[in-house]
């Protein structure tokens, strides 16, 4: 093992956790429509960024928190995340070429995938209809997916994450 490199996971340990915070902050009813899918776009950074290091088993790990944190059923989260990652972990050498625009609409779409294989779960499981209102999270993580990756960018080359 190399002394000189430093693997400092916990860097990614405490963004997912942020991540997790995020997601379940209690939110007024207008502001919680708009809010995005941090842990989706967090688990996406880092799948992107160090394939190598986080993939579809910390994505099973941090669905299964998801669902006991947020009282769904469990293996929800933990499926649908997966799913996401799996496709994230196909594309991610092209994902990392695009330009800052392209990589928003693919994380846009990637979230539309968790949210898709969630609802059709939650619709399996229980009576569960959602309206155009339950897909605006998507577009909003691909909004917010350029200052996301900058500032995580940023902070796993301060810690030298790799």
């Amino acid at each position: 093992m190399n002394p000189d490199v430093r693997n400092n996971y916990w860097v990614i340990l405490a963004s997912l956790t942020i991540a997790l915070l995020l997601d379940i902050l209690p939110l007024p009813g207008i502001l919680e429509v708009y809010w995005p899918k941090w842990i989706v776009m967090v688990l996406l950074y880092w799948t992107i960024a160090l394939p190598h290091r986080v993939g579809i088993f910390t994505a099973m790990m941090v669905g299964l928190f998801v669902d006991a944190i947020e009282g769904d059923v469990l293996g929800l989260n933990a499926m649908s995340l997966s799913i996401m990652t799996y496709f994230s972990s196909l594309l991610y050498q092209r994902i990392r070429l695009f330009p800052r625009w392209k990589q928003s609409l693919v994380i846009g779409m990637l979230t539309g995938i968790y949210m898709l294989v969630a609802l059709g779960l939650k619709s399996l499981v229980m009576n569960y209809e959602k309206s155009f209102v339950y897909w605006v999270p998507m577009f909003f993580s691909g909004l917010f997916w350029p200052w996301l990756f900058i500032l995580l960018r940023d902070i796993r080359r301060q810690f030298k994450v790799n």
